[in-house]
Formats: structure tokens, sequence, C-alpha cells
């Protein structure tokens, strides 16, 4: 019987700890894009300041603006800077701690 147990831990042990394949992205060329860990996202093509509050947990930036274009990601309301992202950018990030971003 505990032999039995064992050999099904191990099964379900083995299936559990299977990732999923990451999931496809893009970004048109221009754009700044993000993801968050619950769904929301954004694409902004404009050059202003746009707010972030919405999104929450890790999730994905990638910064497909012009070569060398700016974007600033804002800890708070314009005070403290969290990240700077020079295009082209790809990385991942916790989204909770950004609340703006000057796309441009």
């Amino acid at each position: 019987m505990a032999v039995g147990a064992l050999m099904l831990g191990i099964g379900l042990g083995g299936t559990a700890s299977a990732a999923p394949p990451k999931p496809e992205v893009g970004c048109a060329y221009g754009h700044v894009c993000g993801w968050d860990a619950y769904g929301a996202s954004f694409d902004f093509v404009r050059c202003d300041v746009e707010n972030l509050r919405y999104m929450r947990g890790t999730g994905t930036l990638i910064n497909n603006q012009w070569t060398g274009t700016e974007s600033i990601l804002w800890a708070d309301s314009m005070g403290s800077v969290y990240a700077y992202s020079y295009a082209y950018d790809w990385r991942t990030l916790n989204w909770d701690n950004v609340a703006w971003i000057t796309v441009c």
C-alpha cells in the first residue's frame, strides 16, 4: 500500500511541475506595451504620460519605439523613477511598483 502511494505521489509531482508554454505577445513598431499577471494590458503609441495604477503583479514590458527612444516608469506621481526603458527593450517587472509611464 505504501509503495502505491509513493508511486502516485511521484506521478502527480511530475505533472504538477510542468510549466505551461510562454504566451506569444506582440507590440507593434513605435508602440510601448505591457501585460500584467491578471490580464490587464496597455498599448501606447503617442507621446504622453499615462496612468498605470490598474496594472498589478509580475508582468511584461515591451518598448518597441524607435531605436533609443526613452520611456520612464514612475513609482509615484512623477517624483520617483522606478526604471528607464530605451527602445528596443523587453523585460519582466513588478507592476505593483509602477504608477505612471512617460512614453517618448
